[in-house]
């Protein structure tokens, strides 16, 4: 079946890169078609009960989370209107100076990109945590993480990051800057998960409101799987992933955008190259330079206090160290995380392997599920990864990263330095102690700017669509 409809643009992905796209090709009065391979999800739709049934993987029902392997790293994707948005932790960072050095033009250095930075704040409605409205203290999490870095004597290297979170009453609905109702935040610590409460600023609240409202349309339940070049165009087929019988559909548009994230976009270009052939002169670069963010996690446990770890969102600070490292220092952002308890149910039901049931009974099962937090870390790793096509023309990742010991060796610190310092116990072995200072460099407040009033009027909307311009 052929949907007749045609579109100046196609943007295949919903996830941060189409929503932009689709918000300013709508605002510009171009016709454009967002195709997605998830459902909408509503606040109330998430799953919380511990079966795999209740909607949390896209290998059941189409659920929440894809998880991958990809021969050498293991990702995991959020799926749904709104791609990553639904699930990620909400922090709005910028590139500090060093990452966009002489290697990228110099329209697309900090400096030029900051105004930019800002309307994207704005649009994502972004401000720190404040207090607990049940409490009016902050979250007991963020205490302790900056008593912590107060005693190590390096408060200047700790801030409380810009979240796309709405705070405020959280039992009142208001609307935001672009007329969807939000409420404050409940504190609930759920962010990762998917907000049942409806105070996330996820991008179907935000840029993608803003491209339905200037004509947008949305296509959800339909997974690209072929682009072929047509009379100075392209069309885009799709499956529909809730049945597995439906005919294929098919879009027709002068100019397709390929944001199905870093791995699914790739996967579909290779496959277009090298299986379909219908993108033969594709770059033989295609699938170089894929990186991990230096990405970590420490599970730790509250020891000598009863207070609540998975209050307030999922992520309250940010710290930025600079860790010798051997003849070398690396630097890298730890952050404070929240475990929520509908995640710890689910775990202690359906882990499938043998190891990994024996590493959550022996360290995690026993603990209490609201003394557990995590300590996340990301840094710069080998972006020197390959994303190839296997067998059955699925992604899998050649990645050397050896090199990067020292990086993995100061993060795996991290969780240890923690327990010591602060009453916990953390779920790595205890190493040698983290010496480490803010870096000149990179600094928090250069990562975490603060968040900005409206954009000037100037560059706010065009003439033809009512919704704010960023």
């Amino acid at each position: 079946m052929t949907d007749p409809y045609e579109a100046d643009v196609i943007v295949v992905g919903s996830g941060f890169g189409g929503a932009v796209a689709a918000a300013r090709l709508a605002q510009a009065g171009f016709s454009v078609i967002v195709v997605e391979r998830g459902r909408r999800w509503r606040p109330g739709d998430f799953p919380r009960r511990p079966r795999l049934e209740d909607g949390w993987l896209w290998e059941v029902g189409q659920g929440l989370y894809d998880i991958r392997w990809l021969g050498r790293m293991g990702s995991v994707h959020g799926a749904g209107w709104g791609g990553g948005s639904l699930v990620y932790a909400n922090v709005f960072a910028r590139p500090y100076e060093g990452a966009l050095d002489e290697r990228w033009p110099a329209h697309l250095r900090r400096e030029a990109l900051d105004p930019y930075y800002d309307l994207a704040a704005y649009m994502m409605g972004v401000a720190p945590v404040g207090d607990d409205p049940r409490t009016g203290q902050p979250p007991a999490r963020t205490t302790l993480v900056e008593q912590l870095i107060q005693e190590m004597t390096m408060s200047e290297a700790t801030v409380r990051p810009n979240l796309a979170v709405t705070f405020g009453d959280p039992q009142t609905w208001r609307l935001n800057a672009h007329g969807v109702p939000r409420r404050g935040c409940a504190f609930v610590g759920e962010c990762v998960i998917g907000c049942n409460h409806g105070a996330k600023n996820t991008l179907d609240n935000t840029y993608l409101a803003v491209a339905e409202r200037c004509g947008a349309r949305a296509v959800t339940d339909a997974e690209v799987r072929r682009i072929e070049p047509r009379d100075g165009g392209y069309t885009v087929i799709a499956s529909t992933p809730s049945d597995s019988d439906a005919p294929q559909r098919e879009w027709f548009a002068r100019r397709v955008v390929l944001a199905a994230g870093a791995v699914a976009t790739t996967e579909l270009l290779l496959r277009s190259r090298d299986v379909h052939r219908t993108l033969p002169n594709l770059s033989r670069q295609l699938g170089q330079g894929f990186s991990g963010n230096g990405d970590f996690l420490t599970l730790a446990e509250l020891r000598d206090n009863q207070d609540d770890m998975t209050t307030g969102p999922t992520i309250t600070t940010s710290t930025v160290l600079d860790v010798p490292e051997g003849r070398r220092s690396v630097w890298f952002q730890v952050q404070d995380g929240a475990f929520p308890p509908p995640l710890h149910a689910l775990f202690d039901t359906i882990l499938p392997a043998r190891a990994a049931r024996a590493w959550w009974r022996q360290r995690v099962r026993r603990t209490t599920p609201r003394h557990i937090f995590t300590v996340l870390a990301m840094g710069r790793d080998s972006g020197n990864g390959t994303l190839r096509l296997d067998r059955s023309g699925k992604a899998s990742l050649s990645w050397r990263n050896h090199w990067q010991g020292h990086l993995y060796r100061s993060q795996l610190r991290v969780g240890p330095r923690c327990s010591r310092d602060s009453s916990t116990h953390a779920s790595t072995s205890l190493s040698p102690g983290l010496c480490c200072a803010a870096p000149s460099r990179c600094t928090p407040s250069a990562v975490y700017a603060p968040a900005v009033t409206p954009p000037p009027a100037s560059s706010t909307r065009p003439a033809r669509c009512t919704a704010t311009r960023a």
